[in-house]
């Protein structure tokens, strides 16, 4: 008899025949999965054990498929519901198969049993109907009767797999053993357990998937070790002193590759001066760190925002464009699609997989860019989709760049995952920062000093040993406060600009809130032209479209090698990655890091004439509000009243995040990683715990809401094409469409969307009414005139009009 994994359907649209032979799945998982195993790893089950079994897991998983149960529901015939379910026989078998070694069983059993679905907590027995007593009967009456059916085959099963010794593990476990062995088992609290099981659940995942799709993995090439160097060469750089303290920062973080140790070391730091070529000195170290190791590690790059992402990855791929290297970007702005459950293909019938969709979320690349949020939701996760690409992290390299964007709370959360990582994947990690976080000190402090008694800040291996000269060379800038009195309105920053500016200079200003940003834009304008200077004035924050963001930055950089002294006001998106030299600046008060970040878009490319150029702190008041009590009291403490010259800054923020860090609070980052040791995979926040499944580095924000900006014909094109999508009720055909719109389309929608607070948004009609789980409003081509001006953007005045005239009319 043949048994099938997969099905495909005929062109009448009814009749199902059998697309994947069992036996052909079944060992292409477990081949594939063991092709991407590391054999580096470092867990205290020795990586023997744990390749046997991946190798059993992939093996055991679609056991259950040869139930005729099975089979009659793959190939479209009649059959029953909860017979048909696979994962959970395999899952017995393979807790069977381990009794010897309980841990090593209940792993395969958890992993295989899950494989279709998402990561649980083990203990709440409410998600595994095996543990719930009244449960037991019918459970037990299932495994039977899928037994039953595959008993007449056995003989060919076992062939099949070559397992000659399976009827020995075709028995029901005991429900009560097996619960009280879990719950003193998830009770030691050993971190290993979260990325063990993450690991070998990411393996069989990924390779279930490849095979199923028959997407083919990606072999790694060599990259030669001299690549980035002769890329650099081929520029020809003036002899200054910026380029010289470039050539002489790259020549010191490359020396550490002397050092016969080198390979033996996990955790890298790059702390140096914003402009001084840390993005290539790293990818230069990272490519020849791999030339060193034995098995081609993948390089992983993560950022922060969309414009660094876009950045970097040209960077790279121009770097690369001599080799045969795979360099692929993985990065969404927000995928609204998925919370529409339609979309999700049926694994068990859907062969129509769009590989090259699929190489992309599974890494398949010798260079992967992507952001900040793939990252660490990929290292804290329990989803099955996410969980795909973590085993990619084993033996990688790792490179972080602006790691001072990082949540404050959450630094000793994200250092301790990174040192579990590099210790028991072993995983090696580049930061990079103009800055100095102590994402090290902090997780060793609050966190791995008390869990696990190690004191990882002696393993960090400083690139550049003493970063001080480094910054004391550099006088482009100076912090100048002007913080002794809080400005009363958006336009008290009128007089203070017009004492410091000068129309031959170009000038930046930062401040907190959209709000504040377009008030002082406009007052800013309308000075400018009442005194009648013509410098262009620019406007950039998320009140903008990210179409329309880089075209503006191209722009403001034109109008300044033109000679035309722009003046840009804008929030925080201009902090880091934003490769903009400005005269001058104003910032209003906030985190010290970040008005350093502002620091480094002024004076950037380290003119002479323009040494120590200013960056004016002032003082809206709403720091508070947005950065928090803490954070305001201690960026006014380390600013004071006297100008700071750019060689005092490392000191500045290094005292800077010591003062705020001992007077934060880290409950979360504890609680995280309670839930990592705990197995706390899914629930809901409460004031004792926080589960995996909540982690968020961006946090959702309830009180906005997505509006698409139907701006030109690309955006209409590529509204229609979502409205089609959401138009389609056949699954097949709707997931087909989805991958044609994720391909010609989804960039290009994504880019048209801004978030905005929800009671601006209230005249805004749904983009389609008739789908209301899909919450995003729309400004159409009719409405931009009132709706989207440039180069505001969004109408915040006009919605809070509306608003204002509802409620009177509501009143009346």
């Amino acid at each position: 008899m043949e048994f099938y994994s997969h099905a495909r359907t005929l062109e009448d649209q009814k009749t199902k025949v059998g697309s994947k032979r069992l036996q052909d799945h079944t060992f292409g998982v477990s081949h594939k999965a063991l092709e991407q195993f590391f054999p580096g790893l470092a867990f205290p089950v020795s990586a023997d054990e744990v390749e046997a079994l991946l190798y059993d897991i992939g093996l055991l998983h679609d056991l259950g498929k040869y139930s005729s149960h099975f089979q009659q529901y793959l190939l479209g015939r009649d059959h029953d519901h909860e017979l048909k379910q696979h994962a959970r026989f395999g899952a017995f078998v393979i807790n069977q198969k381990y009794l010897t070694n309980q841990e090593l069983g209940y792993l395969g059993y958890y992993i295989v049993k899950n494989h279709h679905k998402s990561l649980h907590d083990p203990t709440d027995i409410t998600l595994d109907k095996f543990l719930l007593k009244s449960q037991s009967e019918e459970q037990t009456r299932i495994f039977e009767s899928q037994k039953s059916t595959m008993l007449p085959h056995l003989a060919q099963i076992k062939q099949e797999l070559n397992l000659p010794a399976l009827e020995d593990w075709l028995t029901y476990p005991e429900r009560k053993t097996f619960l009280c062995w879990i719950q003193d088992w998830t009770s030691e609290g050993k971190p290993y357990r979260y990325f063990l099981i993450n690991y070998l659940f990411s393996l069989l995942i990924e390779a279930d998937k490849l095979d199923a799709s028959d997407t083919p993995p990606l072999p790694r090439v060599k990259i030669p070790a001299e690549t980035i160097t002769r890329y650099i060469e081929g520029f020809v750089a003036a002899d200054n002193l910026q380029n010289r303290l470039r050539n002489e920062v790259r020549t010191a973080v490359l020396s550490n590759l002397d050092d016969p140790s080198i390979e033996d070391t996990r955790l890298f730091l790059l702390t140096a001066p914003t402009g001084i070529g840390k993005t290539l000195t790293a990818f230069d170290f990272a490519i020849r760190l791999r030339d060193k190791l034995p098995h081609r590690p993948q390089i992983i790059t993560g950022l922060p925002f969309i414009n660094i992402i876009e950045q970097t990855l040209d960077v790279y791929q121009q770097a690369l464009a001599s080799t045969n290297a795979t360099v692929m970007a993985h990065y969404q702005y927000a995928d609204v699609l998925e919370a529409d459950k339609k979309i999700e293909p049926d694994e068990e019938i859907m062969n129509g997989y769009d590989q090259r969709r699929m190489q992309l979320d599974t890494w398949q690349g010798d260079v992967i860019v992507t952001s900040f949020v793939q990252l660490l939701q990929t290292m804290l996760s329990n989803k099955n989709k996410v969980l795909l690409k973590f085993n990619h992290l084993a033996g990688a390299i790792v490179i972080m760049d602006e790691v001072q964007s990082l949540k404050l709370e959450h630094v000793p959360l994200i250092g301790s995952v990174l040192y579990c990582m590099s210790k028991f994947l072993n995983t090696r990690f580049i930061l990079m920062t103009a800055t100095k976080p102590l994402v090290f000190e902090l997780a060793e402090q609050e966190i791995l000093q008390k869990t696990l008694q190690n004191q990882i800040t002696k393993e960090v291996r400083w690139l550049l040993a003493d970063p001080e000269p480094i910054f004391r060379q550099f006088q482009r800038t100076q912090i100048v406060p002007l913080t002794t009195e809080k400005l009363e309105d958006t336009a008290a920053l009128l007089p203070i600009f017009a004492s410091k500016w000068q129309s031959t200079q170009s000038a930046l200003v930062v401040v907190n809130t959209v709000n504040r940003s377009i008030e002082l834009f406009e007052q800013l304008q309308e000075w400018m032209i009442e005194k009648g200077y013509s410098n262009p004035c620019f406007y950039l924050s998320t009140n903008v479209i990210p179409a329309h963001r880089l075209a503006i930055i191209k722009q403001i950089k034109a109008e300044i090698k033109a000679g035309r002294a722009p003046i840009l006001v804008a929030t925080q998106v201009v902090e880091a990655g934003v490769d903009l030299d400005f005269d001058l600046g104003f910032r209003d008060l906030g985190p010290v890091d970040s008005i350093v970040q502002v620091a480094g878009r002024i004076n950037r490319e380290n003119t002479p004439e323009r040494a120590l150029s200013p960056l004016y702190i002032i003082n809206y008041g709403d720091c508070k509000r947005i950065y928090g009590t803490i954070t305001e009291a201690q960026a006014l403490k380390a600013l004071g009243n006297e100008v700071i010259p750019e060689p005092a800054y490392y000191g500045l923020v290094e005292k800077y995040f010591w003062e705020v860090s001992e007077k934060s609070a880290y409950d979360e980052s504890k609680k995280y990683f309670d839930s990592i040791k705990y197995l706390r995979y899914d629930g809901e926040k409460n004031k004792d715990e926080l589960p995996i499944n909540t982690f968020r580095v961006i946090a959702n924000n309830s009180n906005v809401v997505s509006v698409f900006v139907e701006w030109d014909d690309a955006a209409s094109q590529a509204k229609a094409a979502f409205l089609k999508l959401l138009s389609i009720n056949d699954k097949k055909v709707r997931y087909q469409a989805k991958s044609d719109f994720d391909q010609r389309f989804k960039k290009t929608f994504h880019q048209h969307i801004i978030a905005v607070p929800e009671q601006y948004a209230e005249g805004l009609p749904l983009i389609s009414p008739r789908h209301q789980g899909v919450d995003i409003r729309l400004i159409d081509t009719e409405n931009l005139p009132v709706w989207y001006v440039p180069p505001i953007g969004f109408q915040r005045k006009k919605a809070a009009q509306l608003a204002k005239e509802d409620n009177l009319a509501v009143q009346l």
